[in-house]
C-alpha cells in the first residue's frame, strides 16, 4: 500500500477562503476554487477556479468568475462543472482549458453520472436539466414540485437521478 503524502496541504497557502474540489484523472492536477473578499475581509465578491500541479500546489492555470456555486469534478477528474448567476461551465482539468459555456440563469447545484456522459444542474426554480457532459446539450428537463433542490446524486449505473430538498 502505498503511504499518503501529508507535506502537501501544509505547502500550500491562499490568503482567501479555498474548497477544494478534486483531483485530475492521473492525479497531477488538483482543481481548487478560490474565493475573494472584499477590502474588509467580510462578504465574498468574485472566485476563480485554479489548477495546482501536484506535489508542488504552484498554480499553472485559472479562470476567474464571479461567483462559483457548488463545483463538481466527474468521477474520472478529467472534467469540472461549475456554475455563477448567468451561466454554467465545463472545463477540461487535464487541458485546463473551456469546454463549453451554456446561458443558465440561477445554476445551484452541479452532479456528474459515474460514467461522466452526463451533468444534472437544478435551479433557484424548482427545475432539474440533465445536460450532455460532451456538448452541453439539454437530455431532459422536469421540476420538482416540493422545494428548492439542495442535492443531486446520479445511481452508479446512472438511470436514477436522487435529490434532496429544503423544505
Amino acid at each position: 500500500e502505498a503511504p499518503i503524502d501529508t507535506n502537501c496541504i501544509a505547502q500550500s497557502s491562499f490568503d482567501d477562503p479555498l474548497e477544494i474540489v478534486g483531483f485530475a484523472g492521473d492525479s497531477t492536477a488538483l482543481a481548487v476554487v478560490q474565493f475573494r473578499s472584499n477590502s474588509t475581509g467580510e462578504r465574498l465578491i468574485s472566485s476563480e477556479i485554479s489548477l495546482l500541479h501536484v506535489p508542488t500546489l504552484k498554480k499553472f492555470s485559472s479562470v476567474p468568475v464571479p461567483m462559483v456555486k457548488f463545483p463538481s469534478v466527474s468521477i474520472h477528474g478529467r472534467r469540472l462543472v461549475f456554475a455563477d448567476a448567468e451561466h454554467v461551465y465545463l472545463w477540461d482539468i487535464d487541458g485546463a482549458s473551456l469546454v463549453w459555456k451554456i446561458s443558465q440563469k440561477k445554476a445551484l447545484m452541479t452532479s456528474f453520472s459515474a460514467d461522466g456522459t452526463m451533468i444534472a444542474i437544478s435551479d433557484g426554480n424548482r427545475e432539474i436539466m440533465i445536460r450532455n457532459s460532451r456538448d452541453g446539450s439539454l437530455k431532459t428537463r422536469f421540476a420538482n414540485e416540493r422545494a428548492q433542490t439542495s442535492q443531486l446524486l446520479f445511481s452508479p449505473d446512472g438511470r436514477t437521478l436522487i435529490t434532496a430538498t429544503h423544505a
